[in-house]
């Protein structure tokens, strides 16, 4: 079984897009398109950090949504208001553990939805922790979604519920060849766990997805398209999980594929690699491919 996006990319579509994308590097100053941890000419980079933070900070939030927001030398616009204002929707896929499944790249008919976990890292040990998030979504109003699901660390399950907040919704680069124009959500999040179970606590910091316009259907969706692609990263949570009895805060960040501000942790050129100092029961697992137990479907 393999994830990958719905939208069929044809090969030379996409050595294309890679050879467009880095002959252009310069004027995106490297740090916004799905290919940015790719980018040599960038000073600063969450994706390939190595003096230029430290690595035993908590909470890198704040510098993340700062490496998101366009500076005054980016010919990029932010376009949430115009889309608030012609009624666009958002599909709840932006937020949640929806993914495609392939199982047959002949036929069709084989392929299907499923919700699979994201995978991320807590606290300085990046210990490995699953987050599942339901797609059933309530858009409480224009620029915010009520999110519920569960999380797993190790052998424990917790429960949450939350909010994610958009702030803004950058227009980044337009690729040309057919393929839509590339714009990415800025924004916040805040999830609390139950606090009657065991090791619960509070999630919060920057969210951020990359995402196209639907223009006809006036929909704001999911850009998925380069999943396979090495480099590829979405959808990612960066920030603090806090643990409600102790107040202890440790860093916790996931996401689609590769995730910022894991220093040595992630060692991969293409592809995520763990540092064998790192490596732990929980990740093997991870680095097997072999699927986890639907632990986020049980009711108990």
């Amino acid at each position: 079984m393999k994830l990958y996006p719905k939208i069929s990319v044809k090969i030379l579509f996409l050595i294309a897009i890679l050879l467009t994308i880095t002959s252009l590097s310069s004027k995106t100053n490297g740090r916004h398109t799905l290919y940015s941890s790719y980018k040599t000419d960038c000073q600063y980079d969450p994706f390939r950090l190595y003096d230029e933070e430290d690595s035993t900070k908590v909470d890198f939030s704040t510098a993340y949504k700062n490496w998101l927001t366009p500076d005054s030398t980016e010919n990029i616009k932010d376009f949430t208001h115009k889309l608030i204002e012609d009624k666009y929707t958002f599909q709840t896929t932006l937020f949640s553990s929806k993914v495609y499944i392939i199982e047959d790249e002949t036929d069709s008919s084989l392929n299907y939805w499923d919700t699979i976990p994201s995978n991320g890292i807590l606290g300085k040990n990046y210990t490995r922790i699953e987050m599942y998030i339901d797609p059933q979504i309530e858009q409480k109003d224009s620029l915010i979604f009520q999110i519920h699901g569960k999380s797993k660390v190790k052998n424990i399950i917790c429960d949450f519920a939350g909010e994610v907040h958009i702030e803004h919704i950058y227009g980044y680069w337009n690729y040309g060849l057919n393929f839509p124009k590339e714009y990415r959500i800025v924004g916040s999040y805040f999830l609390n766990e139950n606090k009657k179970q065991y090791g619960s606590g509070t999630f919060q910091g920057t969210y951020s997805s990359y995402c196209y316009i639907d223009e006809k259907q006036k929909t704001v969706l999911l850009y998925d398209l380069f999943y396979i692609a090495d480099g590829y990263e979405n959808r990612n949570f960066v920030g603090t999980w806090t643990n409600h009895k102790t107040k202890e805060k440790k860093k916790c960040i996931w996401g689609d594929n590769r995730l910022p501000y894991t220093f040595d942790f992630d060692i991969g050129d293409g592809s995520m690699v763990i540092n064998p100092k790192y490596n732990s029961i929980e990740w093997e697992q991870w680095k097997s491919d072999i699927p986890s137990k639907q632990w986020w479907k049980n009711t108990n």
